[in-house]
């Protein structure tokens, strides 16, 4: 198809089979053969000869139009191969929850993406665990990064990172006075004081009769907190829904319950006034979660997802 489709492209431009000859690097009779024998394969005339200038048929009009769409795809294939060899172009896409897409993500992806300039980086946002395993099963995505393993128990996985789950307790509750020695401050929890062994923890059980902002009961953070009161035969006095864990924290600032987040929630909010929001560090091992990314089989992997793989370590 490529030397046919040049041979009848140079001679629609050139109008001349010795032109068109000199332009391919071929000699006039091989051309004229080139162009005979692919006439006789179509069933049809491309060129009219009836002149000393050719003139290309309508036959010939539709042949280009139809051999140039084969001719781009067929260089998309080539680049899609190339891509799974060589860092030079491709694309890397990830799949992960808004979160990760505008905190802990474009932190570590810079300096990957420094040290492979031509790489085509893509973050695809996704609120739903359950979509990122079909995009991922599907090849939308080439990884997925999710606190949540369910639905990737047949993906491979790479460690990304731990974090700890704190409570955000409304400053004017009273339970606070009670818990005076375990509070912990906005600092502190920036600081990592609340990851130490020694730092002050309180039991879920103390809350359960307190407002609770939940997230959906299809979040995976849902599972976990209901698991953590189930250890102490209770449940929390759920008071809200929400989709987002930013959300309850804010609720949680005005007072409306009391929220369980990230710590890393804290890294990209602002610092709140000391009269709003107390945390707490929640003595339970579910409180301390590992973030995975998942993905397709590494055989089946292009350049991009290794390099980015082995970045991690």
């Amino acid at each position: 198809m490529r030397n046919d489709y040049r041979y009848v492209m140079a001679l629609y431009q050139e109008k001349n089979f010795s032109k068109a000859a000199k332009k391919l690097y071929i000699s006039q009779p091989a051309l004229s053969k080139a162009i005979s024998n692919l006439e006789k394969e179509l069933g049809t005339v491309l060129f009219d000869r009836s002149s000393n200038e050719l003139r290309p048929t309508e036959a010939c009009i539709f042949y280009m139009q139809c051999a140039r769409q084969i001719d781009e795809t067929e260089n998309r294939i080539h680049e899609y191969f190339r891509s799974l060899t060589s860092l030079d172009e491709g694309t890397l896409t990830i799949g992960t929850t808004s979160f990760y897409c505008c905190w802990s993500l474009p932190k570590r992806l810079a300096p990957f993406a420094a040290l492979h300039p031509n790489l085509n980086i893509n973050l695809v946002e996704q609120t739903s665990n359950k979509n990122l395993a079909a995009q991922l099963k599907n090849g939308k995505i080439d990884l997925a990064l999710s606190v949540n393993p369910h639905g990737f128990e047949f993906f491979s996985s790479r460690f990304f990172a731990s974090e700890y789950l704190i409570m955000a307790v409304p400053a004017a509750w009273e339970i606070n006075q009670k818990l005076k020695k375990e509070a912990l401050s906005y600092n502190d929890i920036r600081s990592g004081y609340h990851k130490q062994s020694d730092c002050p923890a309180v039991q879920l059980e103390d809350f359960a009769q307190l407002p609770y902002l939940s997230l959906r009961p299809e979040s995976e953070l849902y599972g976990r907190v209901m698991g953590m009161f189930a250890r102490h035969n209770k449940r929390p006095k759920i008071h809200m829904f929400s989709d987002q864990m930013p959300t309850t924290y804010f609720l949680s600032l005005y007072g409306y319950g009391y929220s369980i987040i990230r710590d890393t929630t804290l890294n990209t909010v602002p610092q709140p006034d000391q009269d709003q929001v107390v945390f707490y560090k929640i003595d339970d091992s579910l409180a301390l979660r590992d973030v995975y990314f998942y993905f397709r089989d590494l055989q089946y992997q292009s350049q991009a997802v290794k390099a980015w793989l082995d970045f991690l370590n």
